[in-house]
């Protein structure tokens, strides 16, 4: 719903100034890179997953791309409202070990990856213009829906071998969660400007669905981001 607005607006020049009835309106992209890590205890999930036998532990974060688009509503000159569409991948590297059937225990490295579309609704203060620059801080609620999670392993027995393969892994559809950053846009001519985003998303909901083989596994998202954008403008 929100995709189709923001491409009605931009079909009927929602970049313009609206009427004194509403606030102004401006259209945005932005896109860049996404750094992301899943917190809380990962042992019930992935030890069900590959039936291990060590429980598991959160090795390092997961580094993807991410971009959207969004609308600025002016409601005065100090405060907007952000609504986003987001395409955002998630996840982490965790690792674990299992007992093999002939070559004893192996050593697995597993690679989570979370593919969400979010709708971020954010709430942007403005602060004082220092020449064409102006700060902004920024926060409000996100809801993701869940598109193609996946799951990418690779596997090295104590002889060395290495086998890897890939497979699908159930999440819970839907996320919430909360977001915060600050922002420094540069005015450009005719209302145009660049944008300098980072912002932090703390995932609310655990992501493990109530009907997996792991009821007790509880795992959040904690993904922060960097971005730049473009508004069109008038």
């Amino acid at each position: 719903m929100l995709a189709v607005v923001l491409f009605a607006l931009a079909a009927t020049g929602g970049g313009q100034r609206a009427s004194a009835q509403v606030p102004d309106v401006t259209l945005g992209i932005r896109a860049g890179g996404a750094f992301s890590t899943l917190s809380g205890d990962a042992s019930p999930f992935v030890g069900a997953l590959w039936r291990g036998s060590a429980p598991a532990r959160i090795d390092r974060g997961h580094s993807s791309m991410q971009g959207g688009v969004f609308a600025q509503f002016a409601l005065t000159d100090w405060l907007m409202l952000q609504p986003e569409l987001t395409v955002v991948e998630r996840g982490a590297v965790v690792e674990t070990q299992r007992l093999g059937p002939a070559d004893g225990a192996q050593e697995v490295r597993e690679t989570l990856k979370l593919r969400y579309v979010t709708v971020p609704l954010l709430a942007k203060l403005r602060g004082p213009s220092w020449g064409r620059v102006r700060p902004s801080v920024f926060a409000g609620p996100s809801v993701g829906r869940s598109m193609a999670p996946s799951s990418v392993s690779e596997v090295q027995s104590v002889m060395g071998e290495k086998t890897a393969r890939s497979r699908d892994v159930s999440v819970r559809q839907t996320e919430v969660a909360a977001v915060t950053g600050v922002e420094l846009s540069y005015a450009l001519s005719d209302g145009r400007s660049l944008l300098f985003d980072l912002r932090y998303v703390c995932g609310l909901t655990n992501v493990v669905p109530d009907e997996t083989v792991a009821p007790d596994a509880s795992i959040h998202s904690r993904t922060l981001s960097l971005s730049l954008g473009y508004v069109f403008g008038e």
